[in-house]
């Protein structure tokens, strides 16, 4: 098997590792021979690309690292690519494999599912049911539904009570004396007084109040950081788990990022740029320079 065939099975850091070790090079010598950092030189050999800065400039490191030991740089960093693109790949089809929805054996097979309209017009029936609730909650709808409904039962009752007396006592209606009718109206304006007053006591209930009050959403206070660079400095930028920035700042740039939790950042230069959070200046940690890593909010600092 020849040595290119070999070299495309085995990655581009365990090359690097097995030169090295072949030529009795420490990290320590190859750092001072390369002008690149140890946790770098690691971070290649173990192939944790992750922690370098960019493809840009993982690609100039391997091709001095490569001049060093005498390897072919041109054709290291193809191999790096290759590798880049290989795991790439991988990553996009885990990730579809995790978030698409598995497809159904028995389709495949050629069988048909039994009824599924059922299920279609069950959901339908659902999703408009949810739907006309939410808007009747939300216009007050809803509310004059219940209204017209609890208004209705006493009036009716009301009703039919006064047909039954009217027509019990209609040969009577002509005698009653204008006293007994002027009683009669009072204690009919007293009734619909008292419906009245249920209903708004229905509606002004603190139970009802308070139910409203609680299903309001609470607003959540988003955290902001700032960067502006006085020199120039490379930045990762991870929010809330996800990466949302890498690149290279140069003097004059500015940046902002906002997240609801937390933002995690990696600075190659810290003594290039201003770091504000949430509009305060924030110093980098003491006796610190060159690569950090930095957590927004701060994390309290572990017992020794």
């Amino acid at each position: 098997m020849s040595n290119s065939a070999e070299k495309d099975r085995m990655g581009v850091g365990e090359i690097i590792r097995r030169e090295r070790e072949k030529k009795g090079i420490t990290i320590e010598q190859l750092s001072d021979m390369t002008k690149i950092s140890k946790e770098f030189i690691k971070a290649i050999e173990e192939e944790n690309f992750d922690l370098l800065p960019g493809d840009v400039y993982t690609g100039g490191f391997i091709r001095n690292i490569s001049m060093v030991l005498g390897l072919d740089p041109e054709e290291m960093r193809r191999l790096y690519k290759s590798q880049r693109k290989r795991e790439y790949e991988q990553e996009v089809i885990k990730e579809a494999v995790e978030t698409l929805p598995q497809y159904d054996t028995d389709v495949d097979k050629g069988v048909k599912p039994k009824r599924p309209w059922l299920v279609i017009l069950l959901v339908l029936l659902l999703l408009a049911g949810g739907a006309f609730y939410l808007y009747a909650s939300r216009t007050g709808t809803l509310v004059s539904l219940t209204k017209s409904f609890v208004k209705g039962e006493p009036e009716r009752q009301a009703t039919s009570s006064v047909s039954i007396a009217s027509s019990a006592k209609e040969e009577k209606a002509t005698l009653e004396e204008p006293a007994t009718m002027e009683t009669a109206a009072v204690s009919s304006v007293s009734t619909e007084t008292k419906a009245i007053s249920v209903e708004e006591g229905l509606a002004t209930s603190p139970a009802a109040v308070s139910t409203g009050s609680a299903s309001s959403p609470q607003e959540i206070e988003e955290i902001n950081l700032k960067v502006i660079a006085i020199g120039r400095c490379w930045i990762r930028v991870i929010a809330d788990g996800k990466k949302i920035y890498e690149g290279t700042l140069v003097k004059g740039d500015e940046k902002s990022w906002e997240a609801k939790e937390k933002i995690k950042v990696r600075f190659g230069n810290i003594g290039g740029v201003k770091v504000y959070f949430n509009g305060k200046e924030v110093s980098p940690p003491s006796g610190k320079g060159g690569v950090v890593d930095m957590t927004f909010p701060p994390e309290p600092e572990k017992e020794r």
